[in-house]
């Protein structure tokens, strides 16, 4: 497992969406990645994208766009 961020999954989450996830078709290659880790980076990219927006909007406030 990877490093623990506060957006990570625990299990209980984790169960409940993976019965979203579809299920690998027949005759197709096996998953070599855990879809745990690729749902924990998902959740880490928004939590982060979101955080980020904030800051900038707290910090610029409503600064409009000069006209050109």
């Amino acid at each position: 497992m990877s490093k623990a961020y506060p957006s990570n999954l625990t299990r209980a989450q984790y169960e409940f969406l993976s019965e979203m996830i579809p299920e690998l078709k027949r005759g197709g290659r096996k998953r070599e990645v855990n879809m745990w880790e690729v749902l924990n980076a998902i959740f880490y990219v928004h939590l982060h994208n979101f955080l980020l927006r904030s800051c900038f909007k707290s910090i610029f406030g409503n600064i409009k766009a000069s006209q050109t």
